[in-house]
């Protein structure tokens, strides 16, 4: 089910006991089974659990706040526990008794997943992290660990299952299932489609941090071997080749790969770095003459971390305009309807604004025109209004954009028009440097003649000056190619264009350029492109650091993508990309943010998998442009617009 989305949870960058991010992973020594919590380069190590018990399998939250495991007193009988780092509080989460594997958490941290010991055989239990926030669900033992006593979801198979990954926004789980003649299976499950698919022979499956590659041991001849699977190609790739066996492999922020291998001996833990080169070499990482080590498992940067706000304001609605402006965060227009369907009553001019300190919404007077995929930017005691994409009887299809230029006056709380555009313009970015906000890129959505679905895209770049309310055009052109549906930021007085879609032969490229301009010398330059090809992401600045939040990007089918969770930071002075580790709690696009007391506000956006409640829809399909099969059009005909509770900051 798609679902439009308001959000309003808050990242708010700050320094926590980790720097950067974490790593555990198994160790065992002296007859003791035991979980080790260590930086990302393996050392400064420390035991998380002690005694006698058995403690395997562990894996660590995002933020490197929790870690879940596996613990029993022998060989059978293990329980699903999870260690709170700061609070030290434990939670056991498997209710029923019998022998439960392998805890993974969802990178969006909304979801644990375990094997779960049921009816003779092990089935992927997933616990939803937000519904298990209700202190209802949980009983004090005589020990003193919380037991979780709410429901799970349950994936069925005909066989017993383990190793269960789910990727970053939980929208589909990788697990092994074991075979009659005592093989494995990796299996891909789509939690949106409920359907299996074998991708491998195999066992321990582990998902990357950009969902893309999905590593799994398999055995060639008498060895297992490190095998990676390419969802996007659907192709398979051997990273390691030896006369040994190479088991539980797990990838870290940066895609280079980690595992546990004997073949120094003993089981120890290694690194590929570049995996997808022609003859990868497999580095020792963490060693010890004296214990073994295994299932290492990495942490986003946990600098990061999250805080709630109140929520958004129905009705439910994205590609509004945004800003914030003396304390208060403003929200305008956007869209109530279906995607890709724009009806009169999908058009809103409903304009909120957030009280900051006092964390409150409030309504203020409605802006003219009804309409979204416009632009706002404030001055003085006035926020401005630019353009939009509107419904129009005149035209077939029946929508056009505007040129109006609308002031609000936030004293008197009053709309009026206090200007025209040299053009027709939405779907555009609106960029603030100094006392001016320039107009660049988006498109006139009027037709030209009937059915006309392409509009004009511009190449031209108008200047809005605050100070005398006047809007001309700039001496330069942007340069190609065209884009819409793009995000844009300033710093050091130059802009920078990211993502959006340019004009194609097959209707739309996505596309994966970042552009500077220097706004002084009116030159253009190509910065390093995006981690990958995307339209409507959020972004915005912090010191040196361009954070990207989420966006839609490709899967590989005609036609069809997803959007993504992801945060990834570029740095202006090592001009280079990293993925944070860290992730949107949905994935989205069309998404707004606004920056204040150096934080990141990111507003709502556009979401397939989650509702308004912050909640995984488990009956949607990935969308297509072109609507074309029944199975499509009836998941579009449940499109229907929600909101959900949800701001996201982010702060040094």
């Amino acid at each position: 089910m798609r679902k439009y989305l308001i959000t309003c949870l808050a990242l708010s960058f700050i320094v926590n006991m980790f720097a950067e991010d974490s790593l555990v992973f198994m160790k065992e020594f002296d007859k003791q089974k035991q979980i080790v919590l260590a930086k990302a380069n393996g050392k400064n190590q420390t035991l998380v659990t002690s005694g006698e018990n058995w403690h395997l399998y562990p894996d660590l939250s995002s933020d490197g706040q929790n870690i879940a495991y596996m613990q029993s007193t022998g060989e059978y009988g293990f329980a699903i526990l999870s260690t709170n780092l700061q609070s030290k509080s434990v939670r056991k989460w498997n209710k029923n008794s019998g022998t439960h594997f392998h805890p993974r958490y969802s990178r969006n941290m909304r979801y644990l997943a375990f094997s779960q010991s049921q009816d003779y055989k092990n089935q992927i239990a997933i616990v939803d992290l937000l519904k298990a926030q209700n202190k209802g669900l949980w009983t004090t033992n005589s020990d003193n660990v919380m037991q979780y006593k709410g429901s799970y979801e349950v994936v069925k198979d005909r066989a017993s299952c383990y190793f269960p990954h789910l990727s970053s926004d939980a929208s589909f789980l990788v697990y092994h299932r074991t075979k009659s003649d005592d093989g494995r299976e990796v299996v891909f499950y789509d939690r949106a489609k409920k359907s299996k698919t074998v991708i491998a022979q195999g066992m321990a499956p582990s998902v990357s941090f950009d969902d893309r590659w999905i590593a799994y041991t398999a055995k060639q001849g008498e060895h297992w071997n490190v095998w990676v699977y390419d969802r996007i190609e659907g192709k398979r790739f051997r990273v390691t080749e030896h006369g040994h066996n190479d088991y539980a492999p797990s990838f870290r922020a940066d895609n280079s790969l980690f595992f546990a291998s004997d073949r120094s001996g003993s089981l120890q833990i290694y690194t590929v770095a570049n995996w997808q080169a022609k003859n990868p070499k497999a580095e020792l990482f963490v060693s010890a003459d004296n214990a073994t080590f295994y299932a290492p498992r990495f942490s986003g940067n946990a600098v990061y971390k999250h805080e709630t706000f109140e929520p958004f304001p129905a009705p439910s609605r994205s590609s509004f305009g945004s800003t914030v402006h003396n304390g208060y965060i403003y929200v305008a227009g956007g869209h109530q309807g279906k995607e890709h369907t724009y009806p009169p009553e999908s058009f809103s001019n409903q304009v909120h604004r957030y009280n900051i300190e006092k964390k409150t919404w409030e309504e203020v007077a409605r802006r003219n025109h009804k309409c979204h995929g416009f632009t706002l930017s404030s001055h003085g005691k006035y926020v401005y209004a630019f353009g939009g994409f509107t419904y129009s009887p005149d035209y077939t299809p029946k929508w056009t954009s505007l040129d109006v230029i609308e002031r609000y006056d936030t004293e008197k709380n009053v709309w009026e028009i206090v200007g025209r555009m040299p053009r027709k313009r939405s779907s555009n970015v609106a960029v603030k440097v100094q006392n001016k906000v320039y107009l660049i890129g988006g498109w006139d959505s009027t037709p030209k003649f009937e059915h006309d679905y392409d509009g004009k895209f511009h190449r031209e770049i108008d200047i809005f000056d605050l100070e005398s309310e006047t809007c001309y055009e700039a001496d330069v052109l942007a340069p190609l190619p065209l884009r819409r549906a793009f995000t844009a930021v300033a710093h050091d007085n130059k802009i920078y264009l990211i993502g959006g879609l340019s004009i194609g032969t097959l209707e739309f490229n996505f596309l994966d350029k970042v552009t500077e301009f220097d706004i002084e010398s009116g030159l253009f330059k190509d910065m390093p492109p995006l981690p990958f090809a995307t339209f409507a992401p959020a972004a915005e600045v912090i010191g040196d650091d361009l954070f990207v939040f989420g966006g839609m990007f490709e899967v590989g089918y005609f036609f069809e993508y997803e959007y993504a969770c992801s945060i990834y930071k570029y740095n202006f002075n090592s001009r280079s990309w990293k993925n944070t580790g860290r992730f949107l709690t949905e994935s989205k696009g069309f998404s707004q943010v606004v920056k204040h007391d150096e934080k990141l506000f990111i507003l709502g956006g556009h979401s397939y998998h989650y509702n308004d409640n912050g909640l995984f829809l488990p009956d949607g399909i990935p969308n297509t442009f072109r609507k074309k099969s029944k199975e499509a059009q009836a998941t579009n005909d449940r499109n229907n617009p929600v909101r959900t509770t949800e701001i996201f900051s982010i702060q040094k």
